[in-house]
């Protein structure tokens, strides 16, 4: 194979060539290795057995993600597998690789679009925490509180607001921060709501792309980064957030849900949900990572445009729930 620049999470670079010199050391003779996404790549061996490589940032991030997909595991939950013979690799002691027993695709991947598909998002969900349970050391999952990521988010959005005006009315920009204030505020007001259940391990990132569903149609929850020890509402809060688009941003339609259904009343949650998590988090990242007039970066611009009216309409609807 041609020589390709591996590029992990540190300074210095590694080469496949030098990958591949490390496979084939620990008895895995590489074949090719192909490009998913950022930090993921596909293995090929030669005995055409295909491996996910899967680079993290530390030992011990790649050590509690097997303990936790082994729990999940052993308590029958559909999710990957850390390869048995060679869990993972490391270069230099800097570099960690995780190697996952590959899961064939359906050809039609999972999205929010139907409420079919959604209900069996929720209810994987569901499983995720209720197998969590029973998961010892929880402790080793505590993180930052979803209202300290969400601060932490905003101040990075305000930051940004010189480069925005290239692209983004004033009008809006000042909107976003006010709902989004506003949010802040009343979650913390009503924080007592959030503590109703008890916490769990949580998923943290239910993008539709982390349903992953096989060749036979089963569904699997993978990619656990941003797992950690919490309360599950905050779990319903940020998938309300992902399905809100997909439903018209009609609050009456996510109640629906069983799983929505028990925040109606909540106000913890219904001020939560007006927070635009996904719109900040998506424009800070590229605002850090590509030229000013980049295609993406442009395209983020029309949908924080077109996303406008929507949020600020939810943020009526919500604040009428309130009173």
């Amino acid at each position: 194979m041609k020589a390709v620049t591996f590029k992990p999470q540190h300074k210095d670079d590694h080469s496949f060539d030098r990958l591949f010199l490390l496979l084939k050391d620990v008895g895995l003779a590489p074949k090719q290795i192909t490009h998913i996404k950022n930090q993921v790549f596909l293995l090929q061996l030669e005995n055409n057995e295909l491996i996910i490589l899967k680079i993290f940032p530390q030992k011990e991030k790649i050590l509690k993600q097997m303990q936790l997909t082994e729990h999940l595991r052993m308590n029958q939950f559909p999710t990957y597998e850390f390869h048995k013979k060679i869990p993972f690799l490391t270069v230099r002691n800097k570099t960690w690789i995780g190697l996952i027993n590959y899961l064939e695709p359906h050809p039609i991947k999972y999205s929010f679009q139907t409420f079919n598909s959604r209900e069996e998002g929720l209810q994987l969900i569901k499983q995720f925490h209720d197998v969590n349970d029973t998961f010892p050391n929880k402790e080793k999952f505590l993180g930052h509180t979803l209202y300290e990521k969400w601060q932490k988010r905003l101040n990075q959005f305000q930051a940004n607001v010189p480069l925005l005006l290239s692209g983004v009315p004033s009008n809006i920009i000042n909107s976003l921060i006010l709902l989004s204030n506003w949010s802040l505020q009343y979650m913390k007001k009503f924080s007592h709501h959030m503590k109703k259940e008890s916490p769990t391990i949580i998923h943290g990132d239910t993008a539709s792309h982390n349903f992953f569903r096989d060749v036979e149609k089963k569904l699997y929850l993978i990619d656990f980064d941003l797992s950690q020890y919490d309360y599950p509402i905050h779990e319903y809060i940020q998938m309300a957030i992902r399905i809100l688009p997909h439903i018209n941003w009609d609050v009456s339609s996510l109640f629906l849900h069983s799983a929505f259904k028990r925040y109606e009343n909540n106000p913890y949650f219904l001020c939560a949900i007006v927070f635009p998590s996904d719109c900040f988090r998506e424009i800070n990242r590229l605002l850090g990572e590509v030229q000013p007039n980049s295609k993406k970066l442009l395209n983020a611009f029309q949908y924080i445009r077109e996303q406008y009216n929507y949020r600020n309409n939810l943020f009526k609807q919500i604040r009428n729930m309130l009173k």
